[in-house]
């Protein structure tokens, strides 16, 4: 049992001449409350003094995982901090880990998220929206999920207002959706300076509609979508213009280049042509008939936490020799890179500038810019063939750390660190809406 003396008492009342609480009175102090701290309570104390003083203060490894029979973080939600401002002052820190949580893995996805609509077939609910990012091996990843009977205006607004509550207002993330009018009014609305742009896929889908299954046109479609520079989209656009017959692909015209072209994307992106619906969702479309709300949401809960513990244990083989600094998404696309870099002629300009040719192309790479007139280095986060030839000066590891941080193997793991999918919260914290609801019983399926 811990005691606390006269001494500690008289110094913290401000009734003796002594000067402030001494470390040895803060550590006793630590150490009592951890001692009374009820066994599921969801904080935590860090078990160090930190003093701002410079080379007073050192962190001890793994100390998230606990030490001296503190909680881990994961398990808790906040942690306290005891800092020494030496011969001033003590004051507490607070580390609220649901907030950290959340940027820690928000930072460690590729910032390009699919928002959509998936249909299902049930008793209770008619509509499933979804929000989906591919983390740095470029898998997707269910990060948010609504249920809902109308698909409307009214209703995307609500969910990408929640949306936006969780990601905060400083998050950087561009969208990318199917051709939905709703979807549009409440990206606008809520993320007015954010990128949106098309599902390339669902663009093709309807491109084989219109066009009878017409391979040769789709194959163009995807050769133009997929154009990292201008000159080389509209050489493919004007392929694929003359291969339409009359007017099949007129409503292609009245969709922005932007919405659907790789090189008039704004900023990195990171290959990301389409987003495919996870397992999960697919799993909860085809098997939630009878279930209601509440269940459907604690089964997508258990699936999304499996999907985490699995990429959490994934992420601990990136440590052995093989993998190394990239994700294998990332060393199969360098791979494949330094492969196309064979045969290049390099020619130094001035400084980092070098003009690489090959056959009858020639490109001009500005290593200090991380640009390719090619267009990929930038687009993709990943050097392209002409900047590698470039870099052959250099050794593998150096060209490796060229690639965006987002596509390494420590990113990677910090995504996955928490492996804590936030379960439903108790009924008093649902949010109730003020108006009268009518509940209907649910529908009966024939």
């Amino acid at each position: 049992m811990l005691t606390l003396d006269v001494e500690f008492w008289s110094r913290l009342l401000a009734v003796t001449d002594a000067v402030w609480l001494i470390s040895s009175h803060i550590a006793i102090w630590s150490a009592l409350l951890m001692e009374r701290r009820p066994a599921k309570a969801r904080w935590t104390i860090f078990p160090q003094e930190l003093n701002l003083q410079n080379g007073k203060s050192f962190f001890l490894r793994n100390i998230a995982n606990g030490v001296g029979g503190h909680p881990k973080w994961k398990d808790v939600d906040m942690v306290l901090f005891l800092i020494n401002v030496p011969h001033t002052h003590w004051f507490l820190a607070v580390l609220h880990l649901d907030i950290w949580k959340i940027r820690t893995f928000l930072t460690s996805m590729i910032p390009i998220i699919f928002v959509g609509q998936v249909p299902l077939i049930g008793a209770y609910v008619a509509s499933m929206y979804i929000t989906v990012a591919l983390d740095g091996n470029h898998e997707p990843l269910l990060i948010a999920f609504a249920l809902g009977i109308i698909n409307c205006d009214n209703s995307w607004l609500w969910f990408m207002r929640r949306l936006k509550e969780c990601l905060g207002d400083n998050t950087e993330v561009g969208f990318i959706s199917h051709m939905s009018d709703s979807i549009d009014f409440a990206v606008q609305r809520v993320y007015p300076d954010s990128y949106h742009g098309y599902c390339c896929k669902h663009i093709a889908e309807k491109i084989r509609t219109s066009t009878g299954s017409n391979t040769v046109v789709e194959q163009l479609f995807w050769k133009t979508c997929k154009a990292y520079n201008t000159s080389d989209f509209y050489a493919c656009f004007n392929n694929l213009q003359h291969k339409v017959n009359g007017n099949d692909l007129d409503w292609l015209d009245n969709i922005p280049i932007a919405k659907w072209v790789r090189a008039f994307f704004p900023r990195v992106r990171f290959n990301v042509k389409f987003i495919d619906i996870p397992v999960v969702v697919n799993w909860i479309k085809t098997n939630s008939h009878e279930f209601p709300i509440i269940t459907i949401i604690e089964m997508v809960h258990d699936l999304m936490q499996a999907v985490y513990v699995q990429r959490a244990a994934f992420g601990v083989h990136f440590l052995g020799d093989f993998h190394g600094i990239l994700t294998p998404y990332a060393l199969k696309v360098l791979h494949k890179r330094f492969i196309h870099s064979d045969g290049c002629r390099i020619r130094h300009i001035v400084g980092d500038t070098y003009e690489v040719c090959k056959y009858s192309t020639t490109e001009t790479v500005k290593l200090d810019h991380g640009i390719c007139s090619c267009g990929k280095l930038k687009k993709c986060g990943i050097p392209c063939e002409h900047a590698i030839a470039s870099l052959q000066r250099l050794e593998i590891v150096e060209i490796q750390q060229m690639v965006n941080l987002k596509l390494t193997t420590a990113v990677y793991r910090n995504g996955f660190q928490t492996e804590m999918v936030n379960p439903i919260p108790t009924v008093r914290h649902w949010e109730i809406p003020v108006e009268s609801v009518i509940v209907l019983p649910p529908r009966q399926l024939t």
